[in-house]
């Protein structure tokens, strides 16, 4: 019996392991050409794999893109937050937002695809997958302030989430057209204005 379970878990590696590789060339196409911009073939291309497999795996490019929003979601259920409390609340809130921009590579993808849908058609047209990543994010958001400031209440921990969400587009938004050159400094002057900004909501200023 034992053999008979373990021969199964080998054969399921492979199998995970081909989904994986899917997932993650589907997530880099969808973000450079968009969802519509990206081909079967080209994702099988880039996952190496051939066309038959993409199918085995996934019934369509929809349902593609329903397993790369919910990978993420997924991982954020379990995420805790990426950075450890500062010196100052101002130190902390920095730190956390400099991650979200520069180190939380796979949700810049997710952004980009999210834009790219959004540009192509009303934003009520975008995928519903997607648009459920929002209060998704809101509620982990919340749980990292919870974790790395114990003394907020709950209600100005709600509060101070939406903002930080807010913040996280607009940073995104903003970084995606700025030239290279000048990322560095004007990633610099958005984390201090996001500290600025989320510290008062955290001391309950209006």
């Amino acid at each position: 019996m034992a053999n008979v379970k373990g021969d199964r878990a080998a054969a399921r590696r492979p199998r995970e392991e081909t989904r994986k590789r899917i997932l993650d060339a589907a997530t880099e196409l969808f973000a450079a050409e968009g969802f519509h911009g990206t081909g079967m073939r080209s994702i099988a291309a880039s996952a190496d794999c051939n066309v038959a497999v993409l199918y085995r795996h996934f019934e369509s490019k929809q349902a593609m893109l329903e397993a790369v929003v919910e990978r993420r979601r997924a991982q954020w259920l379990t995420d805790t937050p990426p950075v450890e409390r500062r010196g100052s609340a101002d130190a902390t809130l920095r730190a956390l937002f400099e991650f979200m921009l520069t180190r939380d590579a796979e949700f810049e993808r997710l952004f980009r695809i999210a834009q790219s849908e959004a540009a192509r058609s009303s934003t009520r047209a975008i995928s519903p997958h997607l648009s459920a990543l929002w209060p998704a994010m809101e509620r982990v958001y919340r749980k990292w302030l919870l974790t790395l400031f114990p003394e907020l209440e709950s209600r100005r921990a709600h509060t101070a989430a939406r903002v930080f969400r807010t913040l996280v587009y607009g940073g995104y938004a903003e970084l995606l057209v700025v030239p290279d050159s000048e990322r560095p400094r004007a990633l610099r002057q958005k984390a201090r204005d996001f500290a600025a900004l989320l510290s008062a909501q955290l001391q309950g200023e209006p």
